[in-house]
């Protein structure tokens, strides 16, 4: 890695993808629905500080007022517009939340600017950019030694052909050819690798291979470690370790890359309706606009408080960007109504008629029967984007 002290280390600078936010190159309307991670959400754009970001059910705090108090309540939240880092309460660890701003755009980072430290030696710091150029130096090392390969095996078949031909020193002659020949066997052997796919643990592999030919070759994901196998001796070796060619699958002891299973896991984006108290029958103030194509795959409410005599019964009713700017009618998704009965704090499961929604879409809330007495309603709706 080169001397941070020179000026080479200056020159990938950070590549910034802007908006002006001109009528003719605005902000993006944003909706990201995102966990809280070690007290933060991470936001996909760089938020507009002038549009602020808005958190249904929760107050933003300005820098000088958190600076003066050092921490945040439960229904705080604090943000950094410069990085587009929203910090949260502890209390709000693992929850999803429905952050709603205007995107600026992104700033991506040099590979030669994102370091790690390197396992067993925290003293030692490494970039990806030093992972990509180990790569390519193990590569070339793999070509030029099968290179040397293909060499040996074709001075074996010479010293073969010149011990057929020298039938008087046949027999000296044919046991050196056999010794280079072995010996070019066995450096092809040696040098045969077939991945195969990665498992969690050491003790796995005789588990879930347990005939292994010669050269297959493991990663076991807890350490980055890679084992082949050597049909010679009929061992497990140890020839490596990722952190000096690659970047193992992320696992719950070590940073790395997400598997394509786990990212399926976060198409799921929700909408959310939070009512911290509602006050009269019929249409909710509170309207979302959904970004992205989709199909709803849930619905569902609850709240912190039920009522006491008479259940809430809600419809959730959605109209297209274009009937809405043309005063269009709203249809409610439901055949069968979400309801909270009295003393209850989940509401029903609900029959959903209408799953199907495009970017653009508006969701509102209809309360349809409504008990004042109840108190902390959220309706959440599940929308699957995977497919589309």
């Amino acid at each position: 890695m080169p001397n941070l002290q020179t000026n080479l280390e200056y020159k990938d600078p950070n590549i910034v993808i802007w908006r002006s936010g001109r009528p003719e190159d605005p902000y993006k309307p944003r909706m990201d629905s995102l966990p809280v991670i070690n007290g933060i959400i991470t936001l996909l754009e760089i938020p507009s500080e002038i549009h602020k970001v808005r958190i249904s059910g929760f107050t933003e705090v300005v820098y000088e007022t958190y600076k003066k108090k050092s921490d945040l309540a439960p229904d705080e939240f604090l943000v950094d517009y410069a990085t587009g880092i929203v910090q949260f309460h502890p209390d709000q660890e693992a929850k999803t939340h429905l952050c709603i701003y205007q995107g600026k755009g992104k700033i991506l980072t040099s590979a030669t600017r994102i370091y790690t430290m390197a396992r067993n030696n925290p003293d030692v710091v490494k970039t990806v950019q030093d992972f990509v150029d180990e790569t390519k130096d193990y590569l070339s090392k793999l070509d030029r030694k099968l290179i040397d390969i293909n060499d040996a095996l074709e001075k074996s078949r010479e010293a073969t052909d010149k011990a057929t031909i020298a039938a008087d020193n046949a027999i000296v002659a044919t046991h050196n050819a056999e010794l280079a020949t072995q010996a070019a066997y066995d450096a092809a052997d040696s040098a045969i690798v077939i991945r195969k796919d990665s498992v969690d643990q050491y003790d796995d592999l005789n588990i879930v291979y347990p005939d292994p030919q010669n050269g297959w070759t493991v990663t076991i994901n807890t350490t980055g470690d890679v084992y082949r196998f050597d049909g010679k001796s009929g061992q497990w070796e140890h020839v490596g370790n990722v952190f000096g060619a690659a970047i193992p699958f992320v696992s719950e002891i070590t940073d790395g890359l997400l598997k394509k299973e786990d990212y399926r896991k976060f198409v799921v984006r929700s909408i959310i309706f939070q009512f911290p108290k509602m006050l009269a029958q019929g249409v909710q103030s509170a309207l979302m606009q959904f970004p992205l194509d989709g199909e709803i795959v849930k619905a569902y409410a609850f709240c912190s408080e039920g009522g006491s005599a008479h259940p809430l019964e809600v419809a959730i009713e959605k109209i297209s960007s274009a009937d809405y700017d043309s005063g269009g009618v709203w249809q409610n998704i439901l055949s069968t109504n979400i309801a909270i009965n009295p003393n209850s704090t989940k509401g029903t499961t609900p029959v959903i008629q209408t799953t199907d929604v495009t970017a653009g879409d508006y969701f509102r809330i209809n309360a349809l029967r409504l008990d004042n007495n109840i108190k902390g309603v959220t309706i959440q709706i599940d929308v699957n984007t995977k497919n589309k």
